[in-house]
C-alpha cells in the first residue's frame, strides 16, 4: 500500500531490510514518499507486481482499474530470486484471495518465513483450511480477528 506498515518495520530494526509488494501504481508514490520522510529509502524496495497465483479479485481489477493494467505478474520464484530472498523474518499480506496459493506445495514463501501477518477471504477458499495449514507447517497462531468469514491472523514459528 503507502509504506507505512514497512515502515514501522524499519524503525523496529537498524538492519532490516524490506522488499514490498505493490500492484497498484496509484501508491507508488506515496510508498516512495514514506520512505524519503523516514529515511529509509536505502533499505526498502518495492516491487509493482502481482507475485504468485492470480486471484479472481485480480483479475477483476485489472480488466477494471487502470491503477493496475501495466503492474508486472511474477512466479513467486522468480520474486524471491530477483530479490535474492532466501528467509523472513515477518511476511505480510493482504493480498486479495492470493493467500492461498502459500499453501500450494510450490510455494516456498512460508517455509522461509518466521512470523506472518496476513488477511484471509473467505471469497478465495476455505480459511478455517488455511489456519490449520499454517498450524500443520509449524506456526503457532497468536492471534486471530474474525470479520464475518474472513480473518486476520497473526502467526508465529516457534
Amino acid at each position: 500500500n503507502m509504506g507505512n506498515f514497512s515502515a514501522l518495520a524499519l524503525a523496529s530494526n537498524s538492519t532490516a531490510r524490506v522488499v514490498a509488494v505493490e500492484p497498484g501504481a496509484h501508491n507508488v508514490a506515496k510508498f516512495h514518499e514514506t520512505m524519503r520522510a523516514n529515511g529509509f529509502q536505502d533499505r526498502a524496495t518495492l516491487h509493482r507486481a502481482f507475485v504468485g497465483i492470480f486471484s479472481p479479485q485480480q483479475e477483476s481489477d485489472v480488466a477494471t482499474d487502470p491503477n493496475y493494467t501495466d503492474a508486472e505478474r511474477v512466479s513467486e520464484a522468480d520474486f524471491l530470486a530477483r530479490h535474492e530472498i532466501d528467509r523472513i523474518a515477518f511476511l505480510k499480506c493482504d493480498i486479495e484471495g492470493s493467500e492461498y496459493f502459500l499453501t500450494d506445495p510450490q510455494s516456498r514463501l512460508l517455509d522461509i518465513s518466521d512470523r506472518v501477518g496476513i488477511e484471509i477471504h473467505a471469497f478465495g477458499g476455505d480459511v478455517k483450511a488455511f489456519l490449520a495449514e499454517l498450524e500443520r507447517r509449524g506456526f503457532r497462531l497468536e492471534n486471530v480477528i474474525w470479520d464475518g468469514d474472513d480473518c486476520i491472523a497473526l502467526a508465529v514459528r516457534d
